[in-house]
């Protein structure tokens, strides 16, 4: 870009780094269009924070936001992970922080639970080849088409011979797989031509039933979810609670700081400090054996109060004077 002479009237260009970056994400993104890359900018990147993104907020609106990950422990109620990502949504997190949780706690096996949102079939055989087992809520099942009588629940697959069985009996082969999103098709064509019930099952000549080639792992988890969803009701009480202590009791409702690496800084002193606030109701609940043990929950509370303080100070410097 050396040799590019810019003129002297008009509206001036944008760097070619910038441009460089722009045409890499559509590129990423599938977005060839000049115009839906245009659009993209104004609905997702924030012109005060470029990591940021635009995301849907618990009151059905949208703000620029980082998306923050917080795993809970369930005995203690402290924080055991949190990550900071600038993705929308929370398909394919789930095994990056519990693989980061069940590392960093040296620990041989550990069930993670998560809402339907986290329901993603390579994500969830990510955390079984890693011992976790997962108890993830299973979305809401497509409506089949109107008319069809046939869900694709009625057909019972077949592990040992890879093939489905109709609700008429017939068997359903392999046919072929998409090699980039995984998903396997299984058809009979001769079957479905002669068919007496044809019509209750499909609205075209055949019927084909999809099954991703790691279905095995969303099946599991299926299971888990339904054999202990006592387990799974306490998800809520267990993730919920954090965040609303550090809102509404700690005052702590937007991040003071700009720019990924920094807010992610940020949420692990916020976090740090919920977890010093949360030991100190947990001293208040055990009996205070010895004078050692008092001692190390009267550094935590100074701590805490130390850490306060800088998020104080951070917001001094960086808040404009009037």
């Amino acid at each position: 870009f050396v040799k590019a002479t810019v003129k002297e009237v008009g509206r001036p260009p944008y760097d070619p780094k910038d441009m460089l970056k722009l045409y890499l994400y559509g590129m990423d993104k599938g977005i060839l269009s000049s115009r839906k890359l245009e659009h993209e900018c104004v609905t997702e990147v924030s012109t005060t924070d470029p990591d940021a993104r635009l995301m849907k907020q618990g009151n059905n609106g949208v703000d620029v936001s980082y998306n923050v990950q917080a795993a809970v422990d369930s005995k203690h109620k402290l924080i055991a992970g949190v990550m900071v990502l600038n993705a929308p949504n929370d398909q394919g997190q789930l095994s990056k922080v519990a693989k980061s949780v069940k590392e960093n706690l040296d620990l041989e096996e550990m069930t993670a639970i998560a809402d339907k949102g986290y329901h993603d079939t390579k994500d969830l055989r990510e955390c079984h080849q890693n011992g976790i087992t997962t108890i993830v809520a299973v979305p809401d099942a497509q409506e089949p088409d109107e008319g069809i009588d046939f869900k694709k629940e009625d057909f019972t697959y077949d592990k040992p011979n890879d093939c489905y069985r109709c609700p008429v009996g017939q068997t359903l082969k392999f046919g072929s797989e998409d090699k980039k999103t995984g998903i396997r098709r299984y058809l009979n064509i001769r079957a479905c031509k002669n068919c007496p019930q044809r019509a209750r099952c499909t609205k075209g000549t055949r019927r084909v039933v999809t099954r991703h080639k790691f279905a095995d792992s969303v099946e599991q988890n299926d299971l888990n979810f339904k054999n202990n969803y006592d387990i799974y009701k306490l998800r809520q009480l267990l993730c919920e609670h954090p965040f609303g202590t550090i809102k509404r009791g700690m005052g702590i409702r937007q991040f003071l700081t700009r720019g990924k690496d920094n807010v992610a800084a940020e949420a692990a002193l916020i976090f740090l400090c919920y977890n010093l606030k949360r030991m100190r109701t947990i001293e208040r609940n055990v009996d205070k054996n010895t004078l050692e043990h008092t001692k190390i929950f009267e550094t935590c509370s100074y701590f805490y109060l130390f850490v306060l303080l800088i998020r104080r100070l951070v917001k001094h410097l960086i808040t404009p004077k009037s």
